[in-house]
């Protein structure tokens, strides 16, 4: 495979509480230069890498794994991902330095096009040796990460929310014994062991953000935030219990794709709702309270597309919205107070941090980053070295989460088509 140098002049009873407290953000999870699940170690799309080095990439190896809009998890030098060909759907196991593939584990499933190519959505999640997926329409696998072979299923699909056009999407969350899923009103737990049901909900509903656990302290206790189209649901692990429910006036505000995951930082809880705009949710004992609501941050006419998520740096949240050509803005908002530190234009697309550096992959391939300092962003480099195509005879937009570790970014199109750069 030939390597391409581009520049340019641009993670049910008490017994799980130990467990819980021991590690509720990191419990299960690889440690070093790895990515376990969705977003990352933290759940935040920081990249365990430091800064960036060098002004240009390149190409290490690319490879086809078939439709879906799944990111991709990197563990022990391999990596894991989903793909769809044809109603037989896929997960599959790369040599992460090479691109070879190690093992493939298939089964049949719609692939469902509905202005995307289709396939799976949610990303694989990996601990203990374990790969833990779940597809668009609830077939959820357990397999050993070694050799893929299957150690248990289990399925979501008496939850199917009538009018979910985009299925299951959340990734599993590991918690303690538990494996969780955003299935239903409040989520669904599962032993991680077995796949025996611990607690599930009641009904259906539209929801495609991933699980997110929170600190003890947070509310005296453990927690999960369940997100769905409506609500947000804070729910107690061991016996999903609820600890309290945030509807604001939401349900006046639906979205039928209100995909991004909540982020927990700097002791406050963080939505970017595609009508709403983004949220900061002050939580203490058994409630919480909204502080502000920065309307500027939603993704308006184009709300069908709000799965992009925002990042976290030094006291201000950056997030890619689209806008109503899907030309897409850069905004930078004050988390003290809400207010638009500052807005850019920028083609819609996904963001990353690298310690000070903010790393952007446009839908259509343009990657750029810069050195973020006190609410100020500096660009350094800006860089065409993949080729996103919205034809149907294209390769695809790069729409799943990018991912980066050891200095490399592993970017994935909705047609399945993976790349793996070196920054250098």
């Amino acid at each position: 495979m030939d390597r391409r140098t581009i520049t340019s002049k641009r993670t049910l009873a008490t017994c799980y509480c130990v467990a819980l407290i021991a590690g509720l953000l990191c419990g299960g999870q690889s440690q070093g230069a790895e990515w376990p699940h969705f977003r990352g170690p933290g759940y935040d799309g920081n990249s365990p890498d430091g800064q960036i080095a060098g002004d240009g990439v390149t190409e290490v190896w690319s490879t086809g794994v078939d439709n879906g809009s799944c990111s991709v998890t990197i563990v022990d030098g391999k990596l894991f991902t989903m793909g769809n060909d044809k109603g037989s759907e896929h997960v599959v196991c790369l040599d992460a330095a090479t691109g070879e593939e190690i093992w493939r584990f298939a089964y049949k499933c719609d692939l469902n096009p509905r202005l995307y190519p289709g396939g799976p959505n949610a990303t694989p999640t990996i601990v203990d040796g374990h790969v833990y997926t779940i597809s668009r329409v609830g077939q959820i696998f357990c397999l050993d990460a070694a050799d893929g072979k299957k150690r248990w299923e289990a399925s979501a699909e008496q939850w199917k929310a009538k009018g979910g056009w985009w299925g299951f999407s959340g990734s599993a969350t590991v918690v303690g014994g538990l494996v969780v899923f955003n299935v239903g009103e409040k989520g669904l737990a599962l032993e991680k062991a077995t796949g025996k049901t611990v607690w599930s909900s009641e009904k259906p509903a539209k929801a495609y953000a991933t699980v997110v656990p929170l600190l003890d302290h947070v509310f005296d206790r453990p927690a999960l935030v369940v997100q769905t189209a409506t609500n947000i649901h804070f729910v107690d692990p061991r016996s999903g219990e609820p600890v309290f429910t945030e509807s604001a006036d939401w349900r006046t505000r639906v979205s039928n794709c209100n995909g991004v995951t909540p982020r927990w930082y700097d002791g406050s809880l963080y939505v970017l709702h595609a009508k709403f705009g983004l949220s900061k949710l002050a939580l203490s004992a058994d409630n919480g309270s909204e502080e502000w609501l920065c309307e500027a941050a939603n993704f308006g006419r184009d709300d069908w597309f709000a799965f992009n998520q925002e990042v976290y740096h030094d006291g201000y949240a950056l997030a890619n919205i689209s806008g109503t050509k899907r030309e897409g803005v850069l905004v930078c908002v004050d988390v003290a107070s809400g207010e638009v530190e500052w807005e850019k234009p920028t083609e819609f697309g996904n963001l990353l941090l690298a310690g000070d550096t903010l790393v952007k992959l446009s839908q259509m391939g343009e990657l750029s980053w810069g050195t973020l300092d006190g609410g100020k962003y500096e660009e350094r480099q800006r860089i065409k070295p993949l080729e996103g195509d919205r034809s149907r005879e294209g390769k695809g937009l790069y729409w799943p989460y990018p991912v980066l570790v050891d200095g490399h970014l592993y970017a994935k199109t909705t047609k399945g088509h993976l790349t793996c750069l070196k920054f250098e």
